[in-house]
């Protein structure tokens, strides 16, 4: 292991602490990286392992988010040896506030935006949120104008961003700078071959997750056009409508809404029954069902005799998974799947849910503590259907229920700057006091 002292400075010579700094180095299994943290003075110690060290790259805490700078990338090599001092210049975080035409705060909007990360142009995309006043910060670079700046994947531009003088002399002069937002469209959906007696069941989902962004609703298709409430904007959304009574269905993925209604068709689907019994027959259940299918999600009620039947769905393969609670079974959730292909009638045996409890905390240095940091948990099994996603704040707890089997679990945060994962291999039994540590 080869080792230099350092310490990370601005322009200005001003120590940077809690800083992570990350060297590349190129071995025989391929890039191996290694993160160190700078302490209150800025100082770190560099150690690497034997090997080409071919990048040096620099993640700076920012007042809502983290900028990570190649500092210096060499497929030929880098020098080491002599680095006394990694001096990050004219790096600043420029108060930015988001508001609409009528100067309400855009609260609690996630920000993308896109700045130049050296003099020569190279740009890279960086990620932040707004509070709940409608101000965040954004990281740039003196010599640099903002070139992109989103509020969440679906592109919505500002409205007014300054011209690239304007916003030079914005950093120039420490001051913030107000976006105009303009308000997206309402997501709006028109049913053609709707009949005017038919109540359409209308589910609005985040594709990601598949779960559903409101509770479904049903619609009067007399009344015309539906017009769906206000929901977040970071979402990757899929409309499924149905099945009504005689079957039909309708699915829409990746929808953008526009100022006009998207045109809805509906199609004829194939009628699914079925029925779900305890592990251990424990007598009635009271739960759902969900049919999962590609950018398609439906949900019905147990009967009290453990059936369901969905009057329609899509003749592919699905997966059809089942949650209920069991009377006197220790207020423990019970769960199980299916994978239905062209099957009118699945069965469903429901057994009981491990629980997996923990804490996720961020490696600064040698020692593993809370951190600001938004961290993305997911649990995915290869013989199971269906990840399980949660949004946890580093040095929170979480508590998932997962079906017997093997998962795996993975938490990173949101700019991907650190991550972890965490093999829980085949899960029988409850886990407790889980600990993952993000690097």
């Amino acid at each position: 292991m080869r080792h230099r002292p350092s310490r990370l400075v601005d322009a200005a010579t001003r120590a940077i602490p809690r800083a992570r700094v990350t060297i590349g180095v190129e071995q025989h299994a391929g890039i191996v990286e290694v993160n160190l943290s700078t302490d209150e003075q800025g100082r770190v110690d560099l150690r690497w392992p034997e090997g080409r060290v071919v990048g040096l790259k620099v993640t700076v805490p920012g007042p809502s988010d983290e900028i990570s700078v190649v500092v210096r990338q060499d497929e030929a090599g880098i020098d080491l040896s002599g680095l006394d001092t990694i001096v990050l210049e004219d790096l600043v975080f420029v108060p930015v506030r988001t508001v609409d035409r009528w100067g309400a705060p855009q609260r609690s909007r996630r920000v993308l935006y896109r700045m130049p990360v050296t003099s020569e142009g190279k740009s890279a995309w960086w990620e932040s949120a707004t509070n709940a006043e409608g101000r965040t910060a954004l990281g740039a670079f003196s010599y640099g104008a903002l070139l992109e700046l989103r509020l969440g994947p679906r592109g919505l531009a500002p409205g007014a961003i300054l011209d690239p003088a304007g916003w030079q002399r914005a950093v120039a002069d420490g001051r913030e700078v107000e976006v105009l937002v303009p308000r997206a469209p309402r997501l709006k959906l028109e049913f053609p071959d709707a009949g005017p007696s038919d109540s359409l069941p209308i589910s609005v989902l985040d594709l990601r997750s598949g779960e559903p962004v409101f509770p479904p609703l049903t619609h009067a298709a007399r009344s015309g056009v539906y017009t769906a409430p206000d929901f977040a904007e970071d979402i990757d959304l899929g409309v499924v409508v149905g099945p009504l009574g005689d079957g039909r269905y309708a699915r829409l993925v990746h929808v953008i809404p526009t100022e006009e209604p998207v045109s809805v068709t509906l199609n004829a689907g194939v009628p699914l029954t079925g029925s779900a019994t305890a592990w251990n027959d424990s007598g009635p259940l009271q739960g759902s069902v969900r049919a999962y299918g590609v950018g398609f999600a439906v949900e019905v009620p147990l009967g009290d005799d453990g059936r369901f039947s969905f009057r329609g769905v899509p003749d592919e393969p699905l997966t059809v998974v089942g949650t209920a609670q069991a009377a006197g079974d220790d207020a423990r959730a019970l769960g199980g799947f299916v994978r239905r292909v062209h099957e009118q009638h699945v069965d469903l045996r429901l057994v009981r849910l491990v629980r997996v409890r923990g804490v996720v905390l961020e490696m600064e240095g040698d020692e593993a503590r809370p951190s600001r940091s938004l961290a993305r948990l997911r649990a995915v099994s290869e013989t199971l259907p269906r990840a399980v996603h949660r949004d946890v704040p580093c040095g929170s707890h979480f508590d998932i229920e997962l079906l017997p089997g093997l998962w795996r679990l993975s938490v990173a945060t949101v700019d991907g700057s650190a991550q972890a994962s965490y093999d829980l291999g085949e899960l029988r039994a409850d886990r407790e006091d889980l600990v993952l540590l993000l690097k």
